[in-house]
């Protein structure tokens, strides 16, 4: 039905634009906040290096950031991680404090979709939610499509 094509193709076309301002305002927020820079200025500048390395070094150069910025995003939740466990007074204050305020229920196994986490909902949730992005997502499609093979393709989710 063309009308459900439509309406996929707004929602999509709405998702990406929105998924591409918020993506493009944290470096813009961070460019701004150090070098006092006019942040419409930023935005443009920001969004015209993104849209020439990507028209220069194509599909490779962009796979080839994601890694990069995948490696930068586990090192700094890493870095929080350390820094957060040093501010509350170690592993043993950091697992207390978790568990008197409930959030260790790792083992839930209740079938109420009102509880606010449960192993169901994280479990079917997280495969819904991944499953969307690394299956169905027209971008993630052209970077595994740009690979010179399968194999090559399944590196690049790896990663």
């Amino acid at each position: 039905d063309k009308r459900i094509k439509l309406v996929a193709n707004i929602c999509y076309i709405f998702r990406t634009l929105m998924f591409s301002a918020m993506t493009i305002l944290g470096p813009t927020a961070a460019v701004c906040h150090i070098m006092s820079l006019n942040e419409k200025f930023t935005i443009g500048f920001i969004g015209f290096v993104c849209t020439l390395y990507t028209a220069i070094g194509g599909m490779k150069a962009v796979i080839w950031t994601d890694f990069f910025q995948a490696i930068v995003m586990f090192l700094t939740v890493a870095f929080i991680i350390i820094k957060g466990t040093m501010e509350v007074g170690g592993i043993e204050n950091l697992f207390r404090i978790n568990r008197d305020g409930g959030r260790l229920n790792i083992f839930n196994f209740d079938l109420d979709p009102f509880k606010r986490q449960s192993f169901w909902s994280l479990y079917f949730g997280g495969t819904i939610y991944f499953s969307l992005n690394y299956c169905f997502e027209q971008q993630t499609l052209q970077r595994f499509i740009a690979c010179k093979s399968k194999r090559k393709a399944q590196i690049a989710i790896l990663l």
